[in-house]
């Protein structure tokens, strides 16, 4: 199969609208996300890495790294759950709930998560208050040189969030290396804004594989469609059980 270029812009349509109004349906994308579990192991590797008590996620949307770090971090004690829309928060709400039906981790770990309305840059939280600050595909939208006026985000994103942490903390921060792609790369509209978290914030970086695999090709249409628009429909790959794969690639930076 031929190689993609990587798209000029991030593929998402209004996001704001999507996050704000069809939570439900961008959860359902998600769901299908990771089907090598890279994500997960990577994860799961730095939790266990010390003794991480209070975490803060800049950008939870519907729980995706939350619900992780319920199951993986030994030593939780607090979690904050950030994000400027409110009604991805109540489906990050839902979902822990639901993991608990489904018994992913009890009442007790539930209960240390708690949900704030809140952008990047203000945050309501107390300075030295966290030991580990994440943020998952969402820093991009403050920085991606298609937003001019966002440009300049990045340092108060950064000052926030060092802020908040505690002498000694980590920053991590996932960012997409595209979806419906041969191979992974830094989207052009992304460069300006990777280039400053490596080069000025001393973020080192590993390639993950996050492909996609729905249950159907229908799924697979529709939801990659929505929300990545029609170019990645070429690149889905149905499998002899029925299932649907769409390639995807994501880096995890770190702060040194």
């Amino acid at each position: 199969m031929a190689s993609q270029r990587a798209p000029d812009h991030i593929a998402v349509p209004d996001h704001v609208s999507i996050y704000e109004h069809q939570a439900a349906q961008y959860d359902r994308l998600i769901e299908c996300e990771d089907d090598k579990l890279e994500l997960r192991h990577a994860l799961s590797k730095l939790l266990q890495s010390e003794a991480y008590g209070r975490v803060a996620e800049l950008g939870a949307g519907t729980g995706r790294l939350t619900r992780l770090v319920l199951q993986y971090a030994p030593r939780l004690a607090e979690y904050t759950a950030c994000d400027a829309s409110a009604s991805m928060l109540r489906q990050l709400e839902a979902n822990v709930r639901r993991d608990v039906k489904d018994g992913h981790y009890n009442s007790v770990r539930a209960n240390m998560v708690r949900t704030v309305t809140a952008p990047h840059h203000r945050l309501p939280l107390a300075a030295g208050s966290v030991d580990l600050v994440l943020a998952g595909w969402t820093i991009c939208y403050a920085c991606s040189e298609e937003h001019e006026h966002q440009n300049n985000m990045l340092p108060s994103i950064m000052e926030e969030a060092r802020r908040i942490l505690r002498p000694g903390g980590r920053i991590v921060i996932w960012e997409t290396l595209g979806t419906g792609v041969d191979a992974p790369a830094v989207l052009p509209a992304l460069r300006g804004y990777i280039e400053a978290m490596e080069e000025r914030y001393h973020f080192r970086h590993t390639i993950l594989q996050t492909d996609f695999r729905f249950p159907n090709l229908h799924e697979a249409e529709s939801l990659s469609d929505w929300f990545f628009g029609k170019e990645v429909l070429r690149m889905l790959r149905q499998e002899a059980d029925g299932t649907v794969l769409l390639p995807s690639f994501t880096g995890m930076w770190i702060q040194e």
